[in-house]
C-alpha cells in the first residue's frame, strides 16, 4: 500500500468524481483543473529566465514521471515558458494528482526563475483562451 492508501497503481488510474477532482485541485498550489463534460485535466505553467533553465526542469519533471510511470504532456517555449498538463486517458485521476504533488517538490533555483512573457507569448497572447467552446 502506498502513502495515500492505495493497494494497486489500478486504483490511481481510476476516474475520480468531479467533486473529488476540484477538491485535489484546489489543494495544488499553482496547478488549474481544466476541461468539461467528461475530459479534466491538471495544468500548469511555469516562468524561467531562460530556455536552458525551463530545459532542465522538464529533464526534472520527465524523471519524476518515469519514476511514476505517468507520460505528461510538456510544452517548452524558446523563452523559457513550460507548460505541463497531467491526465490519464483524457481525465484527471489520482495519478494526475500524485504526479503534480511530485512535480511541486522539484527544487526550483530562484536565479532561474523569469517574470517576463516569452517573445511567443507576446505574439500570440494566450490562445487557450480564445479556443471557442
Amino acid at each position: 500500500m502506498n502513502d495515500v492508501g492505495f493497494k494497486s497503481t489500478w486504483d490511481q488510474h481510476t476516474s475520480l468524481s468531479q467533486e473529488m477532482k476540484v477538491h485535489l485541485a484546489d489543494a495544488l498550489d499553482g496547478w488549474t483543473l481544466t476541461g468539461d463534460g467528461d475530459t479534466f485535466f491538471l495544468r500548469r505553467a511555469f516562468r524561467f529566465k531562460d530556455f536552458e533553465a525551463g530545459a532542465e526542469f522538464v529533464n526534472e519533471i520527465v524523471a519524476v514521471a518515469k519514476k511514476q510511470g505517468h507520460c505528461p504532456e510538456i510544452w517548452l517555449g524558446g523563452g523559457g515558458e513550460v507548460k505541463v498538463i497531467a491526465m490519464t486517458d483524457n481525465n484527471m485521476t489520482m495519478s494526475d494528482y500524485l504526479l503534480a504533488k511530485e512535480i511541486d517538490l522539484i527544487p526550483i533555483d530562484e536565479e532561474k526563475i523569469g517574470t517576463q512573457k516569452s517573445p511567443t507569448e507576446e505574439l500570440i497572447g494566450n490562445a487557450e483562451e480564445r479556443v471557442p467552446r
